[in-house]
């Protein structure tokens, strides 16, 4: 395998080891696809906003969509408990079916959300827009149930030494994955090019 110039190779099962839990990821794709995408995002940060509504589009559409690639999200909280109650929000959304969906939206709206003072009375909209059950969302919002979970996605990331947002990782499985130096398409279209024709 070639890896780009600027890139690092990371053993994520050690760093999973290291971390103390695994930290199952919600997937975009088909589970079989060859090379999995690894974004570690907040939905906080303006740079995966910009990622999410600019490069996430043209990876579904060459690889997502093709069945060669899947996209695999891991949660990092580095904008203080806004960011938390973010994670959480999508991660109710995701015990409806529903992650992707509300993960776009979220950063869709980005800008109107995430200067509110209001933060709950928008993930329940939004909630609402993709026709969850409001109940249950109100409920999972005001419990626990995903607070391991995201605290597991921290940990990690701190594990695999990762230095911001977004941080992108590539690789085909095994444990081994190349953490590419940025996040822009051309970046991530080479290392799985490389990785499809290996």
């Amino acid at each position: 395998i070639v890896f780009l110039a600027a890139s690092v190779v990371i053993n994520e099962d050690q760093a999973i080891a290291d971390a103390g839990a695994q930290a199952p990821a919600p997937v975009l794709g088909q589970p079989s696809a060859q090379v999995t995408i690894h974004e570690y995002g907040d939905f906080l940060c303006p740079f995966c906003g910009r990622f999410a509504r600019s490069v996430k589009p043209e990876i579904q559409e060459r690889y997502i969509d093709t069945g060669l690639v899947k996209l695999a999200w891991h949660d990092i909280t580095g904008h203080g408990q806004a960011s938390v109650d973010t994670a959480l929000a999508a991660r109710c959304a995701g015990d409806q079916g529903r992650f992707w969906e509300y993960h776009d939206l979220l950063y869709r709206n980005q800008q109107t959300w995430g200067p509110s003072s209001n933060q709950v009375g928008a993930f329940l909209d939004y909630a609402e827009q993709l026709g969850l059950d409001r109940g249950d969302f109100r409920g999972c919002l005001n419990s626990d149930r995903h607070a391991e979970l995201v605290t597991a996605n921290m940990e990690l990331a701190r594990a695999l030494g990762l230095p911001g947002t977004p941080a992108v990782l590539v690789g085909t499985g095994g444990g081994m994955s190349q953490r590419l130096p940025d996040y822009y398409f051309r970046t991530i279209q080479a290392a799985v090019d490389t990785l499809l024709s290996g």
